[in-house]
């Protein structure tokens, strides 16, 4: 009898070890890996990469001032760092050309001012002339006239045998000679106005002449004038070109200079580190100004140059001024 249920009893004992198996092995697989021992290690960030360059102070807003005409640099009367005012003489170029051409134009509008002036005189003396001829023609018409009367009257008398034929022939003789002093004189006369008429016009065309003249010297002179390089407004000189002495062209002279018309709106230019960028921002100081560092951000880096722009209140910060530039790079 025991023998009869030992077999049942065993095969049932082994079916319950086997699941039991079963069981913790599916739950073993259940269960979540240990993490690796590095997993529990907290991440350190990198230190910043902290940049020192040199960099140079330029103005943002310039302008380029010059003359329009080529010569020869007479004087320089600014220098580059140099405040200037509006209107103030920065530079002398010298044109011979137009020298030359001034000298032509005084010369042939002093010709014409003195000829007007001779003009002048004897149109004055030719109208007194032309008077006093016109004075004389009356007179001698008067005088013929008179002669003319007393030539019919001895004519009438003579006819009816009142008077000597020699006084009739006398007074016909006196008529002959007044007529022709009238004659003559009216002739004068009439040359006369014409002379005046004549210098008139002779005036006239020189006056125009004048004129004409007078602007062309006032159009030397200006042009003369171009050759002094004016500031048109004030500011500072951050940039100048040629030499005293040098012969430039036109298109050097249109830019000899460069002003700076506000120097509270600066850039910095710098050559940047490789792992810098658009819109990193920097710090900037300068050795000779002290005080704290100023904020900036760069703005582009381009062709291998970088620039930041910044705004100071300082009328110590100059453009062209040498700066250090600070910046952490992650």
């Amino acid at each position: 009898m025991t023998r009869q249920y030992v077999a049942p009893v065993a095969g049932l004992v082994a079916v319950i070890a086997l699941l039991a198996g079963l069981v913790f092995s599916v739950r073993r697989a259940r269960l979540p890996l240990a993490p690796p021992a590095s997993a529990f290690q907290k991440a350190v960030p990198a230190e910043p990469k902290e940049l020192t360059i040199q960099g140079r102070v330029e103005a943002v807003h310039t302008i380029p001032v010059g003359v329009t005409i080529a010569g020869e640099i007479d004087s320089f009367s600014a220098e580059a760092g140099q405040d200037v005012f509006e209107g103030q003489i920065l530079a002398r170029i010298s044109n011979e050309g137009l020298q030359t051409g001034l000298e032509n134009a005084q010369r042939i509008l002093q010709n014409a001012e003195t000829k007007l002036n001779t003009l002048e005189t004897t149109i004055s003396a030719a109208r007194l002339e032309a008077v006093r001829a016109r004075t004389e023609s009356m007179r001698a018409n008067e005088d013929m006239v008179h002669a003319s009367k007393e030539f019919g009257r001895q004519r009438m008398l003579n006819e009816a045998g009142a008077t000597p034929r020699k006084t009739f022939e006398r007074s016909g003789k006196d008529y002959e000679a007044a007529k022709s002093e009238a004659d003559g004189l009216a002739e004068l006369a009439l040359h006369a106005d014409d002379h005046v008429e004549q210098l008139t016009k002779e005036y006239d065309l020189t006056k125009k002449t004048l004129e004409d003249k007078r602007k062309e010297l006032d159009e030397v002179q200006a042009a003369v004038a171009a050759t002094e390089v004016h500031a048109p407004v004030g500011g500072v000189v951050v940039a100048r070109q040629g030499e005293i002495g040098k012969t430039i062209t036109q298109e050097e002279a249109s830019a000899l200079f460069r002003i700076a018309t506000d120097i509270s709106a600066l850039q910095v230019e710098f050559t940047p580190d490789a792992s810098m960028k658009a819109g990193d921002p920097i710090t900037i100081t300068f050795t000779d100004v002290p005080g704290e560092p100023l904020p900036a951000v760069i703005r582009e880096i381009k062709n291998g140059e970088g620039r930041a722009e910044f705004t100071s209140a300082n009328p110590a910060i100059r453009p062209g001024m040498s700066c250090t530039i600070h910046a952490k790079i992650k």
